[in-house]
């Protein structure tokens, strides 16, 4: 291969490199959101009342950003996902269980304990580690 096809590869795969977090970082917020949706949707057996629709898309900025910087000191941002194994799925888990406690410590002291309800943060919870470990185990395969 000559300098300037190497060069060219080189210049591609640091661009590539550069562009992996933030589309990583894009990924997790539209698995998070999807997530919570179905949730909810869940819930609800498919249509959300009208007063919880209120609850639900004011807390998705809270939820958005806590969960988006508590995957951080948890490693969900590195790595490549074509080696993704078993640690990986356990920083997944910890990384959602932790972030979910967050949320509802901060969503019950500042909303109360009945307008957002458990079963929402549970079933989120499954939901999100399913798809996050889904995506890097297709990856991966």
């Amino acid at each position: 291969m000559s300098s300037i096809g190497r060069s060219i590869g080189l210049r591609l795969r640091d661009a590539i490199a550069a562009a992996r977090v933030p589309f990583v970082l894009a990924s997790h917020a539209v698995l998070i959101v999807l997530a919570n949706y179905l949730a909810w949707s869940l819930r609800f057996d498919g249509t959300v009342p009208p007063e919880f629709v209120v609850t639900m898309v004011g807390t998705l900025p809270w939820l958005l950003g806590i969960r988006l910087a508590t995957f951080v000191p948890f490693g969900l941002y590195g790595g490549l996902w074509r080696y993704t194994g078993v640690w990986d799925l356990w920083r997944i888990l910890l990384a959602v269980f932790t972030s979910s406690l967050l949320l509802y410590v901060l969503v019950v002291q500042r909303l109360g304990p009945a307008v957002y309800p458990r079963s929402i943060g549970i079933i989120d919870s499954v939901l999100l580690v399913c798809f996050l470990g889904g995506v890097r185990l297709i990856w991966r395969l």
